[in-house]
């Protein structure tokens, strides 16, 4: 059971991007880390909370598949500071955090 679990993780992070301007706060590197804490012989793991990592890999597929995006459309191309989607990926960058908390 847990080579099939794996397997289904490795897929998913096949699809997940780990964001390179975020290192350290990243949602893909976080599931990464904590994955391969757990499966640490890869497919050849064992005593792995099965139950658990089932649950975790149901509720990131349908986020991983854009499932959300595509039933919940926005119709708007800012939010309310008026910044955009690639303007919001660069102030939450790690370089912007940088400066924000030196000045």
């Amino acid at each position: 059971m847990s080579q099939k679990l794996f397997r289904e993780f490795i897929a998913l992070f096949k699809s997940w991007p780990v964001d390179a301007t975020k290192s350290g706060r990243c949602l893909g590197e976080h599931l990464r880390k904590n994955f391969g804490q757990a499966f640490r012989k890869g497919e050849l793991s064992e005593n792995i909370d099965v139950a658990h990592w089932t649950k975790v890999l149901n509720d990131l597929k349908p986020i991983a598949n854009n499932e959300y995006a595509s039933k919940y459309p926005r119709f708007l191309s800012t939010a309310s500071l008026a910044l955009s989607k690639d303007q919001c990926k660069i102030t939450i960058s790690n370089q912007a955090m940088k400066y924000m908390y030196s000045e």
